[in-house]
This record gives C-alpha cells, structure tokens and sequence, in this order.
C-alpha cells in the first residue's frame, strides 16, 4: 500500500476569518507556503455564517458567504491545486451554518461539532461538566451525520480539539466519550464518504505525552473506515508548517497508507 503523503492543506484560514490577525495570511502568501513545501492541494477555509440561515451569533454575522468570497479569484499555480472552502458551524439539531442548496458555492466545506467555547450559541452554559460535553459531541456527530448535505465534500474537523473543554483538561471530556457510540457515529461518516481531520492545532506542541489519549479516536475512526485528511488551522503564516512538522509522527503513529486518505473530488 502506498504512503500517506502530508503534501495537502485542507483547513486553513485567511484574514478575511475574524479570528486571524496576520495580514500575511492572504491567498497569494498562502499559495506560496504550500508550493515552497511541496503542498499538492490548499483549500481556503475561512469562517462563515449563510445568511441565509436565521440564528447567526454577533461574531458570526459579518461573515456570510458575499464576505469570504472577497478572497475569489484564487490565484493560480502549476503545481498546487488551490481550492475555496469554508468553515461552518454546527449548534445541533438540524442548525448547520450553510443552507445545504449553497454548497455547491464551495469545493469543501468543514464542520466542527465541538466548537464549545461559543457558549449558548453552540455549547448550552447549563453543560459544562466532562460527562456532560462527551455526551453533546456523540449527539452533535450523530445529528451531523443526519443532515441532507453533500458528504463527498464534507471534512469534520478537530475532533481533540482543547476547545471541547477550553481552560481546562480536554483528556476529561476524552476519556469520558462513550468509545462503542463514537464508533457508529463515526462510522456513519464511513459510510457517507465525508473525512476525518487530522488537525495540526490539536496535535501542537506536546501531543505525545498523551499520544494514547489523542490519539484514541482517531484509532475508532480509522477502525471504523473512516478516511482522513490533513489540517493546518492556521490562522497565521508559520502555524501552516504544523502539515510538514507536526503531522507526519501522527500519521505514522496512526499507520495510515494511501488507502486511508479522503480525497475531493
């Protein structure tokens, strides 16, 4: 079977994503890191909220679908297949960030289910307890594995993320995750075609102290068949290099081959 190749960046932001304070992050800059590197695909995935859909958080609001197209048209590249996607969010039920009629606007758009720092927009304050929040993210990925959207071109993002538990211990919400529920869930995306995210924020800088821990869903998600993808999250320049230094230990942790990568189509 052939190597899993960190050669592709899949989630990655530019300074249109409010959160992202370098300026250097603009789609040129970001083409150009990924050809420097070797990159064979770069998908721009700037937060967005469709304002098309009610509901929308203060910080959200000024970043509809008109805001994150300012970055079109992607410039070009020989050797790097560039890309324009979106990140979404997810707040349960059937509350999806992107009116699924708009998805053809993007080539990938991710999802998280555990963006749980946004309290009583995605998190209910009432569950802050680990048990608790394991508990919401089995039930946000199995409503996400429920909506009518295009899962061929869905990645669903950070699933250690430390936003799950932010200022505290993430491993608390980890290890209290039900590990036969996670399977079906995840399984459920198997069979649907969209990717697991391999992220290259959870994974910095000491992931490896707690390699079983971090790694553990992963490990059901691959045992579930699930195929993967590769993140940076950058949201300034330097943090793109996490897909050539941080990435290939946790792939090869993993032992994923080429069998194991999702691809766009």
């Amino acid at each position: 079977m052939g190597k899993f190749l960190c050669d592709h960046d899949l989630h990655c932001h530019t300074i249109l994503s409010a959160c992202c304070h370098d300026e250097r992050q603009t789609p040129a800059n970001m083409l150009a890191v990924a050809e420097a590197h070797g990159y064979s695909t770069l998908c721009l995935t700037d937060h967005l909220w469709d304002n098309a859909v009610p509901g929308a958080s203060e910080w959200y609001q000024p970043q509809d679908i008109a805001h994150v197209k300012q970055s079109l048209p992607l410039p070009k590249s020989d050797s790097v297949r560039f890309l324009f996607g979106c990140e979404t969010d997810f707040c349960g039920g059937d509350k999806l960030g992107l009116r699924p009629d708009h998805f053809d606007e993007f080539s990938f758009v991710i999802i998280p289910p555990d963006h749980f720092h946004m309290v009583n927009f995605v998190r209910p304050e009432s569950i802050s307890e680990p048990d608790q929040i394991a508990n919401l993210l089995l039930e946000r990925l199995e409503e996400i594995a429920r909506l009518p959207i295009p899962f061929h071109k869905v990645g669903i993002a950070h699933l250690t993320t430390g936003l799950i538990n932010r200022g505290k211990n993430k491993y608390d919400v980890i290890n209290a995750i039900n590990q036969d529920r996670f399977f079906e869930a995840v399984r459920a995306f198997a069979k649907s075609g969209a990717g697991i995210e391999l992220n290259g924020a959870c994974f910095a800088p000491t992931w490896q102290e707690h390699k079983d821990e971090e790694l553990c869903l992963y490990r059901i998600a691959k045992q579930a068949g699930c195929k993967f993808y590769l993140g940076s999250d950058a949201h300034m320049q330097e943090k793109m290099l996490r897909i050539v230094e941080v990435l290939p230990e946790v792939v090869e942790a993993l032992g994923l081959t080429d069998a194991d990568r999702f691809c766009l189509e």
